[in-house]
């Protein structure tokens, strides 16, 4: 915990001394006035610039200063080793006697501070940084002479940091106004450069205030003239304002450079400053800028936090200063004096490498006693206009892909990403409410009997299984068989019964050719089923309009459930039966024939696949390219959605479930590597059910079920085979008409979730929130923040899809996650910066107003 000491110095150095106290103490000191200190750093002020300019015009010793004499008895090479050893011995004499400058003025310092007077004070600071690790001193004067030694040097101070305690010297004008931050919801910077600097250093510089976290706009003025800073300052509000350059003091006067002839004087700066309020910190990152600080200051301006540099300051030195309080102070959030101590320790410890001593240290200004910390200055959080420039961006993103999606490219990997997550779902418990009789080849081979048609059963095979089939009680029994052809005398009361469904195709299907249902089945539904572009079934027709020849409009999975349910549960096909009444006559008032796509069945509700709009007029352009964009499900391109369509939820179940066994080898009737989308149900063949394979005990759990008959390999003209999102290998058409009759019976009674796809506009806004949070956080984090957080919002989204899907809501995940990778990608590729933008719709705004 750090401990903060306010110790106050009135008076002067010159005349008066300075009368100590310690805020809240009843401890008082004095420290007399001390001619010597002022006299030795001017001699060390002396020797340094003489050793500094020294280097600079003999490029530090290196460059050969004179020519070649001529007939001279020396070779060359030695001349230009004789002046070279004159060179370094000059230089090596020169940085001596600054270093004996400064060592004098330390040691006077040290002398003048262990004053008798002063000593009271000292003990009393020493007992405070006795009880804490880390002290604090802000140096409360008005006087500018004391800022300009080395108070990190002082005996004390290095003899408690070898005992690891750490103590922080700032300074701060007395009497002056307490600055309270306020939280800004932007970081406005603006950068001046003077010509003295390299093109390298001020690209170094400026590209390290670019990579600051959190939202921020920077403005960047290079040698430019000082009307036009003074104006820039004056017409726009900056929260941090750095200057980069050579900078003076002469006569406690600073002046800046911008080129050689062309300076700024803080002087002329006060009367623009004193009205920004927003301004939290002023960085001289210059030469001998401590006379601009107090210059401010004796104008009566309080600038809440203000860093000056003692003298001279190197180009390698003036980088690491600004990358350390960059990374301290803003990106690790430690205390801006803290940060600054950190730095002074570093350079003073690689005086070498950096070649500085005491004189470069940074000097803080702070006016509030409180620790300044990066994020009470600061939000992230982007202002309301842009937040009106992100939305505006994300809409662009939104109908970009909105129009990717009506060309066709999006919806095939939209359905691929579906089959994915499809395989995904966990598995299910078996449906036992349905048991499927099959005719494998196995069996037909068997029988030994020909067909009157192919992909068939003959006569005597049908009716001798209708009669087997008598024990199981079956409440509906579904005969998913083509028989387009008179049945025989004997089968013929069979058929007939009120239990029996048949089946028909439609004319207007994939084979153009339809196929009647038998004439004997009083009840019948089409099976027709549309794949995919690629052939992939993935939906489910409940209704469609009548055919001259399937003159009917349910599909047989739900013609099997309503007459189970009228069996079974007579109240819930009650409620179905009152609603179709209900729309029927609706539909005769408003004379209307359309077929209606609206079905309520027990705790079901059928959402349908919505095709475009039906009411465009043909030939308007614009109407029909709307239409399909904002109104076609974003799944399906240019697809047949005509009819009651829904999306087909499979039914997949664990292959490793123990079903029926065969009596004579008590073995399971099908290996576990058949597909999990077949296993839904209890699976018996025509053979076991004739020859009476099935346990007595196991006939009672089949009784009253729904009990549907088809041929596993159809061979016929009309091949009937599938492939599904969970293999791309072929299956029976069987097998999905009983997925099919799952679905709608499992819906109905059970409440298990229908695959919903969104509606258009609710696509629209998913996508839309996607982009502006992607966007969101590329303008508020890091660039490799962002590239993380971005990870984990795709990880997030791809649960959420996941998760959503089990409970039946089908969400664009390829649409959403392009939405989300893409607007950064556009940012960072583009350089897209919100906050200029904001800057110059702003002075757009202004120039508006005053025009």
């Amino acid at each position: 915990m750090t401990r903060i000491i306010n110790l106050y110095l009135n008076g002067d150095l010159t005349q008066n001394g300075f009368n100590i106290h310690i805020e809240n103490s009843p401890i008082n000191g004095y420290l007399p006035p001390c001619l010597e200190l002022i006299t030795a750093y001017e001699n060390w002020q002396e020797k340094l610039h003489e050793f500094e300019l020294f280097k600079s015009n003999n490029n530090g010793g290196k460059r050969q200063l004179t020519r070649p004499i001529k007939n001279d008895p020396i070779s060359p090479r030695d001349r230009f080793r004789q002046l070279h050893r004159q060179r370094t011995n000059e230089t090596q004499e020169r940085e001596q006697a600054y270093q004996k400058c400064e060592k004098d003025l330390i040691d006077k310092m040290n002398s003048w501070l262990e004053n008798q007077s002063f000593q009271q004070v000292l003990e009393r600071l020493k007992s405070i940084v006795h009880n804490t690790e880390n002290l604090w001193i802000r140096l409360i004067t008005n006087d500018l002479q004391i800022t300009k030694f080395p108070w990190e040097s002082w005996n004390w101070i290095e003899s408690e940091r070898i005992n690891k305690k750490e103590i922080t010297v700032t300074f701060s004008p007395r009497n002056s106004e307490i600055h309270q931050t306020v939280l800004n919801r932007r970081i406005r910077v603006l950068l001046i450069f003077g010509s003295f600097d390299s093109e390298e250093i001020q690209g170094n510089e400026e590209q390290l205030w670019k990579n600051i976290p959190g939202s921020h706009w920077i403005k960047v003025l290079k040698s430019d003239k000082r009307e036009n800073i003074y104006q820039e300052i004056r017409e726009h509000n900056y929260d941090i304002i750095y200057l980069s350059g050579h900078s003076t003091t002469q006569q406690n006067v600073g002046r800046f450079y911008l080129t050689n002839t062309e300076y700024l004087e803080i002087s002329n700066l006060t009367h623009i400053i004193r009205t920004k309020k927003e301004l939290k910190l002023l960085i001289f990152n210059s030469c001998n800028s401590l006379g601009f600080a107090f210059e401010l200051y004796k104008q009566g301006l309080c600038i809440p936090n203000m860093i000056a540099m003692r003298y001279i300051i190197h180009n390698q030195t003036s980088i690491y200063f600004l990358q350390e309080l960059i990374e301290l102070f803003i990106k690790q959030g430690k205390p801006l004096h803290e940060s600054l101590q950190s730095i002074r320790h570093f350079l003073k410890d690689n005086q070498d490498k950096y070649a500085v001593g005491s004189y470069l240290l940074p000097v803080l200004f702070q006016v509030s006693s409180q620790p300044q910390l990066w994020k009470n200055w600061f939000s992230s959080l982007p202002s309301f206009r842009e937040l009106c420039l992100i939305i505006g961006y994300s809409l662009v993103i939104t109908l970009a892909l909105i129009l990717i999606r009506s060309v066709g490219i999006l919806p095939p990997l939209e359905l691929l990403a579906y089959d994915q997550l499809m395989r995904l779902k966990p598995y299910e418990k078996p449906d036992e409410r349905i048991l499927l009789v099959v005719a494998t080849p196995a069996d037909i081979k068997k029988l030994n009997e020909e067909p009157a048609k192919k992909a068939t059963l003959s006569d005597n095979t049908l009716k001798k299984l209708l009669d087997k089939l008598k024990e199981y009680q079956p409440t509906t029994i579904g005969l998913d068989i083509y028989r387009n052809f008179p049945a025989s005398q004997q089968l013929k009361p069979e058929l007939e019964q009120e239990n029996i469904i048949g089946i028909c195709k439609k004319s207007d299907s994939e084979y153009q050719q339809g196929l009647e249902p038998p004439r004997e089945i009083k009840y019948f539904g089409f099976v027709d089923a549309l794949h995919d572009h690629d052939d992939i079934l993935r939906r489910h027709i409940l209704t469609s309009k009548e055919d001259k020849k399937c003159k009917t409009t349910a599909n047989f999975s739900l013609m099997l459930v309503l007459h189970y349910l009228s069996r079974k549960h007579p109240n819930v096909y009650a409620v179905y039966k009152k609603d179709q009444e209900e729309q029927e006559k609706q539909k005769e008032e408003s004379n209307k024939s359309n077929n209606s796509c609206r079905i309520i069945l027990g705790r079901a509700k059928f959402r349908y696949l919505k095709p475009a709009f039906k009411d465009i007029k043909k030939g308007n352009f614009l109407s029909s390219f709307l239409a399909a964009i904002f109104t076609t499900p974003g799944y399906y391109h240019n697809e047949d959605l005509r009819g009651c369509q829904i999306m087909l939820n499979y039914r997949s179940v664990d292959p490793a479930i123990p079903r029926i066994v065969d009596k004579d080898n008590n073995q399971p009737k099908f290996k576990t590597s058949v597909p999990s989308v077949q296993r839904l149900i209890e699976i018996v063949t025509i053979n076991q059910i004739l020859e009476d394979k099935i346990f007595q005990s196991e006939k009672e759990k089949l009784k009253g079920r729904i009990i549907i008959v088809g041929i596993s390999n159809n061979l016929g003209e009309q091949p009937d085979y599938w492939k599904t999102p969970y293999s791309r290998e072929q299956i029976p058409g069987v097998f999905i008409q009983t997925q099919m009759v799952s679905q709608i019976l499992s819906a109905a009674l059970d409440g298990r979730a229908l695959i919903t796809p969104l509606l258009p506009w609710q696509d629209l806004i998913l996508i839309f929130l996607s982009a502006f949070v992607s966007s969101l956080i590329t303008n508020i984090l890091m660039k490799n923040q962002a590239v993380l957080l971005i990870m984990i919002l795709e990880v997030c989204l791809l649960s959420i899809s996941y998760g959503l899907l089990i409970v039946g809501w089908w969400i664009p995940l390829i649409h959403l996650s392009l939405a989300v990778i893409t607007s950064p990608v556009i940012i960072w590729i583009w350089d897209i910066n919100f906050k200029e933008w904001q800057r110059k719709f702003n002075y757009h705004l202004i120039i508006g107003v005053k025009s």
